[in-house]
């Protein structure tokens, strides 16, 4: 058993969404933040139902450069390691503050985002600009 949880990073496909949060009740506190790294139409409401609205924090990433090494097992071998997150309402809240002070002590930049929105519209315009599409900013 693991116990309770702190913070709770949610990273996984958009299918397995309700499995997965099932799992991750019994690490649930009052004081719990799951941060959601998702991609797709608004994952996150999913992730609500089953762990509780006040729980789920809104996340983004940005990599550069990955490498699978063997299943499951991935390294990150570029320049940008990114971490946005933020409460869903804008709010500045003691969990998140705290989170991000402990992110201080790990190999990836983070930046708390009081309009967590905002950041996954640019997160999900740079992939579909990566995968060859056109913004509406871009189109001649």
């Amino acid at each position: 058993m693991v116990g309770t949880a702190d913070i709770v990073i949610f990273a996984v496909k958009q299918y397995d969404t309700k499995a997965a949060a099932k799992l991750i009740v019994p690490l649930i506190t009052n004081e719990t933040a799951v941060i959601s790294i998702q991609n797709g139409m608004d994952p996150h409401e999913r992730l609500k139902t089953i762990v509780g609205r006040e729980h789920v924090m809104g996340g983004t990433t940005y990599i550069t450069g990955a490498k699978v090494m063997s299943p499951g097992i991935i390294t990150h071998t570029g320049s940008i390691a990114r971490l946005v997150f933020g409460e869903y309402d804008g709010s500045v809240s003691l969990r998140g503050e705290r989170f991000l002070n402990t992110c201080w002590f790990l190999p990836v930049s983070a930046k708390k985002c009081g309009k967590i929105r905002a950041a996954f519209r640019v997160q999900r315009s740079k992939q579909h600009v990566a995968q060859g599409g056109q913004t509406n900013n871009e189109r001649s």
